[in-house]
């Protein structure tokens, strides 16, 4: 490694995940596996994560049948993966604000003359890539674990399949404030469920607007994509693995292409695999050393 950089990685989550997934395997279980990825990424650098606001939405919902509802209670009261904070703005939810808000926390708290490693998963692989875009001249690597496939026609045809009538909802802040109130202050678990679910689709929604508004087919710093890739599809994991065919060709003339690793037939959080997690790491030490 570069002995003259100090280098800060920063995580971004997968869409409705926490931070502590990064640490801990969730495998349908009140007790967690602990996992060494984040203890092995510290020895690369100081590490950034967080939760963003409106996927603390899970903190407030509750699952339909007593067998779950018992396994999150537990979870939940052990781990905490989700805080009560869910005050956030409709503009809160766009893409380019979030990388503007985190960039500036990270400045905030580690100061300038830093280098960064942006590592997204699934949803926050997206916004890794913009992102690296964005700050580019301090980013040194961009890792996307297993992002929404980085193809335009995809967006496009994913973005067919929204609840496009969510956003007339919610048109402006005070009907998400509206709603924000009810799933804080009511007791009826049944309305709350609901309004969460409704807002997940506006969040899913505008999502979609983002990956087209912000998409650029070109990589602005060095990257490396883990893709995963089913060997016996269905439904969406037939998308999945097409789209994924057209991202890699889409960068293999690509200057900043480092790296294009297919990994078959693992959890989407793919770093939960041991092999995985040590070849996510592997790779950020042979780009950065």
């Amino acid at each position: 490694m570069d002995n003259k950089k100090e280098y800060i990685t920063i995580l971004f989550n997968g869409f409705g995940s926490s931070k502590i997934f990064w640490k801990y395997a969730f495998e349908n279980k009140p007790l967690l596996r602990k996992i060494d990825f984040l203890d092995k990424l510290k020895n690369i650098s100081k590490i950034y994560s967080f939760n963003l606001p409106f996927f603390n939405l899970n903190y407030y919902s509750r699952p339909n049948n007593k067998k779950d509802k018992v396994l999150w209670k537990k979870i939940y009261d052990k781990y905490h993966p989700h805080s009560s904070d869910i005050n956030f703005l409709l503009e809160d939810l766009d893409y380019k604000k979030i990388c503007e808000k985190v960039y500036n926390s990270v400045k905030q708290k580690y100061g300038d003359n830093k280098k960064y490693i942006v590592i997204g998963h699934s949803y926050g692989g997206s916004i890794a890539l913009l992102f690296s875009k964005l700050y580019k001249k301090e980013c040194d690597l961009c890792c996307c674990i297993d992002n929404p496939p980085h193809v335009l026609s995809f967006y496009n045809k994913h973005n067919d399949k929204q609840d496009k009538d969510i956003i007339k909802k919610y048109p402006n802040n005070n009907a998400l404030k509206k709603s924000i109130n009810i799933i804080k202050n009511s007791n009826n678990i049944k309305e709350k469920n609901n309004l969460i679910n409704d807002i997940y689709k506006l969040i899913s929604y505008k999502s979609c607007q983002d990956r087209i508004k912000y998409y650029n087919k070109k990589l602005y710093v060095p990257t490396v994509f883990f893709r995963l890739y089913y060997s016996n599809p269905v439904s969406f994991q037939k998308d999945w693995n097409k789209y994924s065919k057209e991202e890699k060709k889409l960068f293999e003339n690509d200057k900043n292409m480092i790296n294009y690793i297919i990994m078959k037939d693992l959890n989407h959080f793919m770093w939960y695999d041991q092999k995985c997690s040590d070849k996510i790491i592997e790779t950020i030490r042979q780009k950065l050393f």
